[in-house]
């Protein structure tokens, strides 16, 4: 990138781009007058770079021990680049690191051509718990060179519980003449901004969005809840569509764009339902996504929005991971159905449990069996509750070159109601020494949050469907 060199101090750097209006609106701290700044500004703005869109902090140049708006012995480390310049002001971002427990804090500062500041604000800090058990991490982001994002996480530690983690967003436009701005959120009605999305005719079957030819959502609207796309990453929302529920809410229907992060994080575009009732959000459904982490992938497909509002839905994710100790492979597919009440909220029913895997087969356990030799072990695939609980257990044994693989069920006191053998080469062992057996499986429950299965529970093991019937009894399809 090229330097900005005093000679170029005087023309345009870039266009600053005019922009509309945040809630969370705050009131930035300015100077009331021009103040020369008191280092030798000309010198220290030689060596900062400009800095790339967007945004990213770690483009920051080292200026530590060189004069700048932010020096004293508390920094051990400061940081600055240009964020953007015209005939009139330039812009600068500036991280101190202090010493103290390696907190920092960022500023927007923005200066005349001859070095008078003229207006700063806080974009970014790091504290570690210092105040009351909280962490808090702000930073800024930057598309162009007049809208700064300012990302707001806390995480709240209370001794014995989880810690709470919040998020907001803020927004701050440079002026044309340097000063910085607090932008507000919109104001138009709710029924304006629902005109913005395209009318969807019901059934409708969703599948992965093309974000490219839709319309970006405005990060000013006060009418759908960020919070969970900043978990995320830098996600970006999309008008996908709108369907009135007859007699019942509105339904907004939004895209999200693809995502990845440097901890192995990938989100592919994706589609979330909002149900609205009188112009307020009363629920919210994500009803298409795909993503992996760390190498274990989960998705939501199959998703219909039925005439009457109703959704069903499927959700998948990876029996195993990286670094498993099982020998097999497999995933858990959940079915489910969402019916929204009088007051838009969404009713779940469970509707479907299924475990499926192809190595389940003679062919595949005979090729594992002689790459993974003299394993043992017993694990749960699957629980659920109908009249009882029901549990759905694997027994794998692989021992001295005999081979032993089925699936068995236990009620809640561990006592076992079936068995399916899936793999059998036992010759001097005897199936009754190493088959499972009451009370082998001990401590089994269903954990009260568990929905009740309304539905059908299932093995799928290759091309063979296994049913578990209420009482636990398997059923070969």
């Amino acid at each position: 990138m090229k330097r900005l060199t005093t000679s170029v101090l005087v023309a345009p750097l870039f266009a600053i781009l005019s922009c509309g209006g945040n809630s969370n609106a705050h009131t930035e701290t300015q100077t009331d007058t021009l103040k020369t700044a008191s280092f030798g500004f000309s010198d220290w703005i030689k060596n900062l770079s400009v800095l790339d869109k967007p945004l990213e902090l770690t483009q920051l140049k080292d200026v530590t021990g060189k004069s700048g708006p932010l020096q004293g012995d508390q920094y051990a480390t400061v940081e600055a680049g240009i964020l953007s310049g015209n005939d009139r002001f330039i812009a600068v971002i500036v991280k101190g690191t202090l010493k103290k427990e390696n907190n920092s804090i960022t500023y927007l500062i923005t200066y005349t051509p001859d070095g008078k500041e003229i207006a700063r604000a806080e974009v970014g800090m790091q504290t570690d718990g210092e105040t009351d058990g909280t962490s808090i991490f702000k930073f800024p982001l930057a598309d162009n060179d007049a809208m700064i994002e300012v990302r707001e996480e806390w995480f709240i530690s209370k001794k014995g519980e989880d810690p709470e983690m919040r998020y907001k967003t803020r927004f701050l436009k440079l002026e044309s003449d340097g000063s910085i701005a607090a932008v507000p959120q919109e104001t138009a009605t709710f029924d304006a901004f629902a005109g913005r999305f395209n009318d969807i005719s019901l059934p409708l079957t969703v599948s992965e969005p093309d974000v490219a030819r839709l319309k970006p959502l405005s990060k000013l609207t006060p009418y759908y809840n960020f919070e969970e796309l900043m978990r995320i990453g830098d996600v970006r929302a999309f008008h996908y569509g709108k369907a009135a529920i007859p007699g019942g809410p509105l339904y907004l229907l939004y895209a999200t764009s693809e995502t990845k992060n440097t901890s192995d994080y990938f989100q592919a575009p994706s589609v979330q339902l909002v149900s609205y009732m009188n112009g307020k959000e009363a629920d919210h459904l994500w009803i298409w996504s795909a993503s992996s982490s760390e190498g274990v992938e989960s998705s939501t497909k199959d998703a219909v929005v039925e005439k009457d509002g109703a959704i069903t839905l499927s959700q998948t994710e990876d029996a195993d991971g990286p670094g498993s100790d099982y020998p097999y492979t497999g995933k858990f597919k959940n079915m489910y159905r969402y019916k929204p009440d009088a007051s838009g909220k969404f009713v779940k029913t469970l509707t479907g449990l299924e475990f499926i895997s192809p190595d389940f087969t003679a062919a595949a356990l005979k090729k594992i069996m002689t790459e993974q030799q003299n394993v043992v072990m017993t694990a749960m695939i699957l629980r659920f509750k109908r009249e009882m609980p029901v549990f759905v257990h694997l027994k794998w044994h692989d021992q001295n070159g005999e081979q032993l693989v089925e699936f068995f069920t236990t009620d809640q006191a561990g006592k076992v109601l079936d068995r399916y053998q899936v793999y059998n080469t036992l010759k001097k062992t005897s199936y009754a020494e190493v088959s499972a057996k009451d009370g082998a499986v001990t401590g089994n429950q269903v954990d009260a949050a568990d929905e009740k299965l309304e539905g059908a529970a299932r093995l799928v093991l290759g091309n063979k469907t296994v049913t578990i019937a209420q009482d636990g009894m398997f059923v070969p399809q």
